[in-house]
């Protein structure tokens, strides 16, 4: 269907140009109102031509005219992309600092700051909490270009902070990265999007669901009620309660 390709930037993002071949019958596609059939055309094309595009936006070219224009922005990149650019020490992460200056750390940096905060879980849980911020990670710098240092989810701290905290601290980090080894680049979608981690230590009985979320759902969680967190009763006096 393609018979050359070129990547132009126009001055704020990449754009990929798929020139159609003359001879391919595309009309059906180009009529497509999803572009789910162009779309998994040309993914096939850049996986196929090892082609390195990081954008979002494709345009079919016809006879010298762009004839449809495609966003990709909810299909995930790693389906076509090298998943080397991915990996927990090549995935780089802006941080917005409460300050509004920005940093810059690995994803690796990232999910050790928050895995120091569970450390104590058991490993299983810790590579799970690892999925869930993989695919955090990925969502904030798809979408956003980066991620604030305190936010709704998590509260960055340098794990070299928790090295005063923690007396085996070193073997610790060295268990921890074992972890964000084993879970690189899985990551958790829905409908071709990247999810948010919602994470808790301890339900009511039942987790939660959403109607803005479709992926949450409500199902019993009885396993909560051994949890030291799942009641916490305070005493008072008769005299402090009056």
């Amino acid at each position: 269907m393609f018979y050359k390709y070129e990547i132009r930037n126009n001055g704020v993002e990449d754009i990929l140009y798929l020139y159609v071949s003359f001879k391919y019958e595309f009309s059906k596609e180009l009529n497509y109102n999803d572009d789910k059939e162009l779309g998994n055309i040309s993914r096939d094309f850049i996986r196929a031509n090892n082609i390195n595009f990081r954008g979002n936006k494709i345009y079919l070219v016809v006879d010298g005219f762009i004839a449809k224009k495609m966003e990709l922005s909810d299909n995930n990149l790693m389906n076509y992309n090298n998943h080397e650019m991915y990996m927990p020490d090549n995935f780089l992460i802006n941080l917005k600092l409460e300050d509004n200056s920005m940093i810059e750390v690995s994803l690796r940096e990232y999910l050790l700051s928050i895995l120091f905060k569970y450390y104590k879980y058991h490993v299983e849980v810790l590579k799970s909490i690892s999925i869930l911020f993989n695919t955090y990670a990925y969502k904030c710098m798809r979408e956003n270009k980066y991620i604030n240092s305190n936010n709704y989810f998590i509260n960055y701290i340098p794990s070299i902070n928790y090295k005063s905290t923690i007396s085996d601290y070193d073997n610790i980090r060295e268990k921890l990265n074992n972890i964000i080894d084993s879970t690189s680049c899985i990551y958790l979608s829905y409908n071709n999007q990247f999810i948010l981690p919602f994470i808790h230590s301890v339900n009511s009985g039942r987790t939660s669901s959403n109607i803005k979320y479709p992926y949450l759902s409500s199902v019993k969680s009885l396993w909560d009620m051994t949890s030291k967190n799942y009641i916490t009763s305070y005493f008072f006096s008769y005299s402090e309660l009056k």
